[in-house]
């Protein structure tokens, strides 16, 4: 069995089924070293707009004492039924090490309290997938682990839509999004019969072209039609110029109406010319991902360059 969470690194146990005894085979250790005493794992709750109690997963350094100014970076998905499983991240650490507190909504859509929790957040029901995440920020605020506009979102496809919504919606929440490959034209492609991957996407959001509730649904979320002439905060958005799955055209067509429309920003897109859905391809593409990702919150948060807690 391979056994992570967020403050231990991967390792592989044997599992005897008789007795529920166990050994490890294999640990895995990153390269510049790593104390599991060193950081704090938390499950709280968030509170949604129905009341419904969403699971967070709340990651910091043992020596951060959470208080309103805390920097938090809070991540989601909240579709197909995926759950975000709390797993370790040796990258991660370099947000850590400088205070930042990383937080994982479990919003309904995925599937970490069952099936049913999947349900409760698709087709009709979609809505509350946002208002989790919306709730889990404000959760944040009321109990006073950061304050408003002290909090980074972060979402990939329809990780994306998630938090595209989320700051179209409460933009005064937060200091800043970043959305990669971003979902968020999601009326558009629904309307495009002709995409090959439109079609199978009808069960999860709804079928605008024969049904005019989901047009009017899709519509209510979809972000690129939910830009106003008021401020948001600072948004990066990325894109893959061959990617099947989100056009290179929707984050794009977000980012141009935000640029023409609204105040705030700045509304930044970043496009990778050789890559598709899941980023380029190389031993070290997955690592300039992740840095482009950092360097977003290092200057968002104005941390320090060098690590305040040790590894």
């Amino acid at each position: 069995m391979r056994v992570s969470t967020p403050a231990i690194p991967p390792e592989v146990r044997e599992i005897d089924l008789a007795t529920g005894n166990s050994r490890r085979l294999k640990v895995s250790s990153p390269p510049n070293g790593h104390t599991e005493s060193n950081y704090v794992v938390r499950r709280a709750y968030g509170v949604s707009g129905d009341g419904q109690k969403v699971p967070l997963t709340i990651v910091h350094h043992k020596d951060v004492t959470p208080h309103p100014e805390s920097p938090v970076l809070l991540t989601g998905y909240g579709a197909y039924g995926m759950s975000l499983t709390p797993g370790f991240s040796a990258s991660r650490r370099t947000l850590l090490t400088r205070g930042v507190i990383h937080v994982t909504a479990h919003v309904r859509g995925g599937m970490e309290n069952g099936y049913n929790w999947y349900r409760l957040g698709r087709m009709a029901d979609k809505d509350k997938s946002f208002d989790d995440l919306i709730g889990a920020a404000e959760t944040l605020i009321r109990q006073s682990w950061t304050s408003a506009g002290n909090i980074i979102l972060h979402g990939g496809s329809a990780g994306g839509l998630l938090v595209g919504t989320a700051v179209m919606r409460r933009p005064e929440l937060f200091r800043g999004v970043i959305a990669d490959v971003p979902f968020v034209d999601v009326l558009e492609t629904m309307l495009d019969a002709d995409l090959p991957l439109t079609p199978p996407e009808w069960p999860e959001w709804g079928n605008p072209i024969e049904s005019k509730d989901a047009r009017r649904r899709l519509g209510h979320f979809s972000p690129t039609l939910m830009v106003e002439k008021r401020s948001y905060p600072c948004i990066l958005a990325t894109a893959g110029l061959t990617d099947p799955r989100v056009t290179y055209w929707e984050p794009a067509r977000w980012i141009h109406r935000l640029q023409a429309i609204s105040e705030g920003g700045p509304f930044l897109l970043y496009t990778e010319l050789n890559a598709g859905h899941g980023g380029p391809s190389g031993r070290y593409a997955g690592l300039d991902d992740i840095a482009r990702i950092y360097r977003a919150v290092f200057r968002l948060f104005n941390l320090p360059k060098e690590a305040s807690y040790a590894l």
